[in-house]
Parts: C-alpha cells; sequence; structure tokens
C-alpha cells in the first residue's frame, strides 16, 4: 500500500520529477503509475466484473488508439507515440482509487498542496529559473525557456500581456 501512497504524493507534489530520455520526458509519477497498476490489478479487475460497460468502452478505447498507433507509426515523433501509450493505460487509475485509503489520500494531497504552494510563492520571489531543481521539480535536462509556455528571454510567453520573473 506504501507504493499507492507514494506514488499520489509524487504526482501531486513533484509531477515533472525524473529525466528527459531523447525526446521523451520519462517522470517518476509515470513509473510508479505503472507500478500501482500492477499493485491495483484486482481492484481493477473488480471494477469491470462490476461495471461490463465501462469495460466495453474500455476495450474500444484501446483499439482506437492502438490503431491509431499503428497508422502513425513512421510519422509520427516518437514522444507522440509514448503519450498515446500513456493515454493507453491511463483510465486504469479507477484500480488505484478503489485501493487507496480515502483519509490518508487527502492528507497526502493537502500536504502536496502545502508544498506546491510554497515552491510557487518561492518561484515568484526568487524567479522560476533560479528555483529550479533538475529532476525534482522539472525533468533532468529540459527547462522552463523551451517549453510552450515557458519563458523566453525571461518573459512568459503569454501572449502582450507576458510577465517579466527572472529579474526577482
Amino acid at each position: 500500500m506504501w507504493i499507492i501512497n507514494f506514488f499520489i504524493f509524487m504526482t501531486t507534489a513533484f509531477p515533472k520529477a525524473g529525466a528527459v530520455l531523447g525526446e521523451i520526458s520519462i517522470t517518476v509519477a509515470e513509473i510508479l503509475f505503472i507500478i500501482a497498476i500492477i499493485k491495483s490489478r484486482k481492484e481493477i479487475w473488480k471494477f469491470f466484473r462490476q461495471n461490463k460497460i465501462w469495460f466495453y468502452i474500455y476495450v474500444i478505447y484501446i483499439v482506437t488508439i492502438t490503431i491509431s498507433i499503428f497508422a502513425n507509426i513512421k510519422v509520427a515523433p516518437l514522444f507522440r507515440i509514448a503519450i498515446s501509450l500513456v493515454l493507453l493505460i491511463s483510465p486504469l487509475a479507477v484500480g488505484i482509487g478503489y485501493k487507496s485509503n480515502f483519509e490518508k489520500t487527502m492528507k497526502i494531497i493537502a500536504i502536496s498542496l502545502i508544498i506546491v504552494g510554497g515552491y510557487a510563492l518561492l518561484q515568484w520571489t526568487i524567479g522560476i529559473e533560479k528555483t529550479a531543481i533538475q529532476g525534482l521539480i522539472i525533468a533532468y535536462g529540459d527547462s522552463f525557456s523551451n517549453k510552450t509556455i515557458g519563458l523566453r528571454n525571461g518573459r512568459f510567453r503569454s501572449g502582450k500581456n507576458a510577465i517579466n520573473l527572472s529579474s526577482r
């Protein structure tokens, strides 16, 4: 059960912790998610047995995504295929919900929100790039400046109302 709680904590407190390998960002949350799915497999099957319509919807979902992956495998960038594979298993998170303790989960999320809120204040005060912790806050090998909504020339790229935070 500790792996489920650790998964919930890492997903909510440090969702970008991990590393960039080639084109693909592999996060600790994704690895823990796979482990949590494996640990929750009985609950997943129980859910699908009790809710057959969701099982059929999920099968259609799997077939649709699998066809899309194979149809685009030669033309799609590797990271798009990786995203599709994550989408393939993400609905199985229902099993994690069945396996987790509600009260403990709420406490973990509350602690995570305090961490995220405190870090957001630190970023606002000191600056986003200056507070970036590679591997924990952002994937190792990645940068906020190369994100589509990240920083460019010390400014958020959010249209004409860009905010300069790097000089704080």
